[in-house]
């Protein structure tokens, strides 16, 4: 009969000291999802104004421009914005 080495065995004290660790591990897992549903407001970058050159082919042709609050302007032809 052939006799294998007994596998390693810890003494109580250590196992004792390895189930508190795991204890923490799994306490400090837990209350770091504590459930806090904090709203992530992204901040939108803030607006500039600059120039819009428009050049259109016929120059008769009618341009409507539109962007935020309701901001619409129409023109006929080559025209140049600024805002």
């Amino acid at each position: 009969m052939k006799r294998y080495p007994r596998a390693h065995c810890y003494s109580p004290f250590t196992r004792r000291i390895g189930v508190l660790l795991v204890a923490l591990v799994c306490a400090a897992a837990l209350f770091g999802c504590s459930g806090d549903d904090k709203t992530i407001i992204q901040q939108l970058p803030t607006p500039t104004t600059g120039n819009l050159n428009v050049n259109v082919n016929p120059a008769s042709a009618t341009v409507v421009v539109t962007g935020p609050a309701a901001f619409t302007q129409t023109f006929t032809g080559n025209q140049l914005l600024t805002a």
